[in-house]
């Protein structure tokens, strides 16, 4: 069974008007620009917000039934909505919200006693260590980092044995350092916990390193719903919210160069090697993340060259940017999707058009980490 959702909500002058169905297992993003209603979306699957007219349903139960049946901001007809309390839901803010006068133990019984249960000192113990915060559970909250903070207030609700999750920018309050910190944990809970995920952010590669399904979203509206790397495949889709085209590809860890301190990665029927990751595993999953200005094109194979992943491709379009100096040619390389970014003038010198044979040259490949 999974999430349904059709709602519709004059916000003001914002008028929010989503359909979308999530999967009831893995993490689910909902991404967009700042503003385009994506924590107004999570707040009334939370029960905190009311809708206009609509549904919301989870697991067969309908938690939000509302009409009026007379178009955007008019008056409420019949309408039911299950309390807050009643939906099973745990949610994550972007602020901690801790009890600053308790410890971090205490606050974690806390998520477990909101749901009439005793504390229960293995669960506690258990996630702690999935969380990476076992050393820190009798110390004051006080005390923590931003990212340790954070960790305890997703344990916390985590404890409230919640139906499903809801994460509203986690990392949006936290400095680079500590974003990288908590990140892994996230991972964690992804590959561990039995409970959807909707996770929001504008932050394209938590996204990316995160989901497993994406709902793309734009000025009130979805624009895109579906399995994460079924979208990137589109990357106009996403240029909508980032400032330049991208491919991210996913593969597993094929090799580990030690000797020449590079790892390859086989995305299907590409190989691509990127720097050593020292704690990869062979046959670990990964995605790449690869920036259209790092790939340059040539008509033949460069075989004296100091890059390491050069592709056959044929380009599918040849667009313009917002730079009128540069074009984006969209490439088909195997199954793979690239967009690489290609001045006008190398354009014409190179005669590119649809249809013609290139190798595409990847100056630089990141891991998404």
């Amino acid at each position: 069974m999974s999430l349904k959702i059709s709602i519709q909500k004059q916000l003001g002058d914002f008028y929010l008007d989503v359909a979308f169905e999530a999967p009831a297992s893995g993490v689910t993003a909902i991404f967009g620009p700042s503003g385009c209603g994506k924590t107004s979306l999570l707040r009334a699957i939370a029960g905190l917000a009311s809708i206009d007219t609509g549904s919301i349903s989870f697991q067969g139960e309908v938690w939000d039934q509302a009409e009026n049946g007379r178009g955007k901001g008019k008056g409420k007809g019949k309408s039911k909505s299950r309390p807050v309390h009643q939906r099973g839901v745990g949610y994550v803010f972007q602020e901690p919200s801790l009890f600053s006068h308790l410890s971090v133990r205490a606050n974690l019984e806390y998520g477990q006693k909101r749901q009439g249960g005793e504390s229960e000192p293995t669960a506690i113990t258990e996630l702690a260590a999935l969380l990476g915060i076992q050393h820190l559970l009798d110390r004051g909250v006080q005390d923590l980092s931003g990212g340790e903070q954070q960790r305890v207030a997703i344990g916390r609700a985590l404890l409230a044995n919640p139906k499903i999750l809801l994460m509203d920018e986690p990392l949006a309050s936290l400095d680079a350092e500590r974003k990288r910190e908590l990140l892994p944990y996230l991972d964690r809970l992804h590959r561990n916990l039995g409970i959807p995920i909707l996770y929001v952010s504008h932050a394209l590669d938590e996204i990316v390193r995160l989901a497993d399904h994406l709902v793309l979203m734009e000025q009130g509206a979805i624009i895109a719903s579906g399995p994460i790397m079924e979208i990137l495949q589109d990357s106009s889709l996403l240029e909508v919210a980032v400032d330049e085209p991208f491919t991210v590809l996913e593969g597993k860890v094929a090799v580990q160069e030690s000797q020449h301190h590079l790892t390859e990665i086989r995305c299907k029927e590409l190989s691509i090697r990127i720097p050593l990751m020292k704690d990869a595993e062979v046959g670990q999953m990964v995605r790449l993340k690869l920036a259209a200005k790092d790939i340059s094109l040539n008509l033949e194979h460069a075989k004296s060259s100091s890059i390491l992943n050069i592709l056959e491709a044929e380009i599918v379009a040849l667009e313009r940017s917002a730079n009128p100096a540069q074009n984006i040619v969209r490439l088909r390389a195997g199954e793979a999707r690239l967009s690489a970014l290609i001045s006008q003038l190398s354009c014409e010198k190179l005669g590119l058009e649809k249809g013609l044979k290139v190798f595409a040259q990847i100056k630089a490949a990141s891991l998404i980490q």
